[in-house]
């Protein structure tokens, strides 16, 4: 192709918003996805090579349009909706100026589409928090009774939302048995070893995991 994604997908948006002159309707999200989609039906094209970018805008264009005003007019009746519901008397007196509508139209969607961003945002955070507290289950219930190699753990290795909890409790479940094949027999986390004082916050431990940890990366 004699084109880019990001530059198919800059052309698209140029179209879509006219210039810039007002704001997509579907999500970020939702546009990106569609033109990743697009883009590799055009990789497996017999005549990709052959393929210019104005033309490809101009075959998907319309059904691009098309996805947006339908969730343009959705949006639109929602507000429209909520107005009605919740009724200011300052917008009354803009209610028969078509382009104060356009212009109150795109500042509203922009708001909803902020906080769609902020609702997915809280999700995410909450899908991550409920695979760190899967995981940490997870390896109690495989009798690893050490919490505070636990909760190091936990800060050392990568959690998002897509995380195999059972695939990587057994990661971790072997790393634990390592780490207590190698531990000193008289480190305790928070005890005493061979008449010594106290560890300073279970830092001979802590460094047995980075050590342990690194040689499973490896």
């Amino acid at each position: 192709m004699k084109f880019t994604k990001e530059q198919f997908s800059e052309a698209l948006k140029v179209k879509l918003t006219n210039n810039g002159k007002k704001n997509l309707a579907m999500s970020e999200r939702s546009f990106n996805g569609k033109v990743e989609r697009i883009y590799k039906r055009l990789e497996k094209a017999s005549d990709k090579d052959e393929l210019e970018l104005d033309d490809v805008v101009a075959d998907y264009l319309d059904d691009l349009q098309e996805d947006d005003n339908n969730i343009r007019n959705d949006n639109s009746k929602f507000i429209k909706e909520w107005e009605k519901n919740h009724p200011n008397k300052d917008d009354r007196s803009n209610n028969k100026d078509d382009k104060g509508d356009e212009s109150k139209l795109d500042k509203l969607l922009k708001e909803l589409q902020d906080l769609k961003s902020e609702r997915e945002e809280e999700k995410k955070v909450k899908a991550i928090s409920d695979k760190r507290n899967q995981l940490k289950l997870s390896l109690k219930g495989k009798e690893v009774k050490n919490e505070d190699w636990i909760n190091d753990q936990l800060e050392l290795i990568h959690i998002d939302s897509e995380t195999d909890v059972d695939a990587l409790t057994e990661r971790l479940l072997k790393s634990y048995n390592k780490f207590n094949a190698n531990t000193p027999p008289d480190i305790t986390p928070g005890g005493t070893g061979s008449g010594k004082e106290k560890t300073d916050d279970f830092a001979d431990v802590v460094a047995v995991v980075k050590k342990q940890s690194h040689r499973e990366e490896k």
